[in-house]
């Protein structure tokens, strides 16, 4: 901290740390949709410079913010690709060291049975997916298809 006089002045932020200070929350439709047009153009940029990747981060935060406070869903910002329930079940059979007849007992159903939700002839029922998700202690949602 730096005196002058009797009054104290506050060190200055880095300029890194004033691209933040460039957006504002989101207070109208205008400014979303200005914020959403903006973010897109700084998504095709290939190799962005560290202010523009900050930029992006900014810009998505705030969209994000708008969007749970009023019940909306930005196209612009990306979306984590949905999981499908059966890869994740065959992962975390392999990582627990786990085998489909092991499973079927664990479960209460027979090995045909495990075999086809395996093979995706059979659906996972709210039934399995409460007692998988207890068995791997995983979020429920971990199992259920996105609608």
């Amino acid at each position: 901290m730096q005196t002058t006089g009797m009054r104290r002045t506050l060190p200055l932020p880095e300029l890194k740390d004033l691209s933040i200070l460039q957006y504002k929350p989101v207070k109208s439709l205008a400014q979303y949709k200005s914020y959403e047009s903006y973010l897109e153009k700084l998504l095709w940029i290939k190799e962005k410079s560290e202010s523009e990747k900050e930029s992006v981060k900014n810009l998505i935060s705030l969209i994000g913010k708008w969007d749970a406070d009023h019940m909306t869903s930005s196209s612009v910002i990306p979306k984590a690709p949905l999981r499908d329930p059966i890869e994740v079940l065959d992962g975390l059979m392999k990582a627990n060291k786990i085998n489909a007849s092991d499973l079927a007992s664990t479960l209460g159903i027979s090995q045909s049975g495990i075999s086809d939700i395996l093979n995706y002839r059979q659906e996972l029922t709210d039934e399995l997916i409460a007692k998988l998700s207890q068995k791997f202690k995983v979020s429920l949602d971990v199992f259920s298809k996105a609608v």
